[in-house]
């Protein structure tokens, strides 16, 4: 049975401007307040993250989609600091989208004595790697405006920045234990802690 010092969760996630639109507004009564914005298709970004009990153990950001060759390429990094199981960092868990469920990722994962496991199907909230998703979205929409400057002229600049703030331990507790897992630290044996943040 898998403990929570054994999970490393798995996803991808878009962001783009749009993360700066404010919501609501002020105008005189009677008035709807209007926002005028400029939609740019190219500023779209992703971020690809490896989550633990103790936050962010390797991320990237990215411009356009994640393809099989980007995520194949992102497990070869990560596995190099994942431990055998039962050790801790051993088990990644992911949903079961196309690039995730390829061959090579399963013998890689095989190789390195690290476990697969899928969530069931449409079934996001299972992946609590969306909690810290949320999160980051949240986070990066409250910071823009105070780096303006950033988020104009580097945008991904911008979301590196926002997943190295974003990326704490402290919340990752709390998305375990919202998830209904109880959060446990490895028994004192001898395993390499490699649980380091990588980002």
């Amino acid at each position: 049975m898998e403990s929570s010092y054994h999970l490393i969760f798995i996803d991808e996630s878009g962001m783009d401007k749009t993360v700066g639109l404010r919501r609501k507004g002020w105008a005189p009564k009677g008035i709807t307040p209007r926002q005028t914005a400029t939609f740019q298709r190219e500023e779209r970004y992703q971020v690809l993250s490896a989550y633990t009990q103790r936050g962010i153990k390797l991320s990237r950001v990215y411009r356009d989609s994640t393809d099989t060759e980007t995520f194949v390429d992102f497990i070869k990094q990560l596995l190099r600091h994942c431990n055998r199981w039962p050790e801790p960092g051993s088990v990644l868990v992911m949903d079961n989208a196309t690039i995730h469920c390829s061959k090579e990722i399963e013998e890689m994962c095989e190789r390195a004595g690290v476990k697969q496991v899928f969530t069931a199907p449409y079934t996001p909230i299972t992946n609590l790697i969306e909690e810290h998703f949320a999160e980051l979205k949240a986070y990066a929409k409250v910071r823009w405006d105070k780096h303006i400057d950033l988020f104009h002229r580097d945008f991904g600049a911008y979301i590196k920045s926002c997943v190295a703030a974003g990326g704490r331990q402290d919340s990752s507790g709390g998305h375990f234990r919202n998830a209904g897992l109880t959060v446990k630290h490895p028994p004192s044996s001898g395993y390499a802690d490699n649980d380091d943040q990588l980002s």
